[in-house]
C-alpha cells in the first residue's frame, strides 16, 4: 500500500533489530546507551525506536548529554514528501511521546514535555514556511487569489520591495524586463 505523506518508514527487518537494542537499553552503562543511540540514528526517528529511547531516558535521565542525543535521535525524519511533510512528521512524533507525559518516571515526563513543545513549535514553523513558500510562488508565477489574511509579513515585504512583479487588473504581468525575479532569500 502507498505510504502517506510524512510517514516514517525504516528498512526491512528492522523491528527485530530494534527489539534486540531495546534489551540493552536498560543497561546502566552510558557507553551502551551511546552505542545504541548511534545505531538508532540510522533509523531516522522511526516509530520503533521510540520505546528504546524512552528506556534510555528513564535509565539515564540525569545525564544531559545522553538525553540530548535521545532528542536528536527521535528528531530525525528521513525523507518526507509534500508541502507539509516535515510539519506532519513533527506532529506525528509529538503524538508518539504524548503518553510519556503521564509516565511514572520523572525523567521521561520532563523529556516528553520538552520534546513535545519543541516538536509542536517546529511543526508550526514548518507549516508557516510551507504556506509562505506557496504564497510566494503564487505571487511570482501568477496566481492572484491571495488575500492579506493569508500573506505573511515576509511576503508583504517581498511584494513591496518588488512591485515590478505585480500584475495589472487585466492579469498582464507588470514586469520591467530589466528587473530579474526577486531573490526571496535576501528579503526580510
Amino acid at each position: 500500500s502507498p505510504v502517506p505523506e510524512g510517514t516514517l518508514t525504516p528498512g526491512p527487518g528492522s523491528r527485530g533489530k530494534v527489539k534486540r537494542l531495546e534489551s540493552l537499553a536498560g543497561s546502566n552503562d552510558p557507553e551502551d546507551a551511546r552505542f545504541i543511540l548511534e545505531v538508532l540514528k540510522n533509523y531516522n526517528g522511526a516509530e520503533e525506536v521510540f520505546a528504546v529511547v524512552r528506556q534510555i531516558v528513564q535509565t539515564h535521565g540525569p545525564n544531559e548529554d545522553l538525553v540530548r542525543s535521545c532528542d536528536m535521535t527521535l528528531l530525525a525524519t528521513g525523507v518526507v514528501s509534500g508541502e507539509f511533510g516535515l510539519a506532519d512528521a513533527y506532529s506525528r512524533k509529538a503524538e508518539l511521546v504524548a503518553d510519556w507525559q503521564s509516565d511514572p518516571d520523572p525523567h521521561v515526563r520532563k523529556f516528553a514535555r520538552s520534546f513535545s513543545e519543541s516538536l509542536n513549535a517546529m511543526a508550526e514553523r514548518e507549516r508557516e514556511n510551507a504556506l509562505e513558500s506557496m504564497e510566494v510562488r503564487k505571487h511570482l508565477y501568477g496566481v492572484r487569489n491571495t488575500t492579506k489574511a493569508t500573506q505573511t509579513p515576509r511576503l508583504r515585504t517581498i511584494k513591496k520591495a518588488h512591485p515590478e512583479h505585480e500584475r495589472s487588473r487585466t492579469g498582464d504581468r507588470v514586469c520591467n524586463p530589466g528587473h530579474p525575479a526577486p531573490d526571496i532569500r535576501s528579503v526580510g
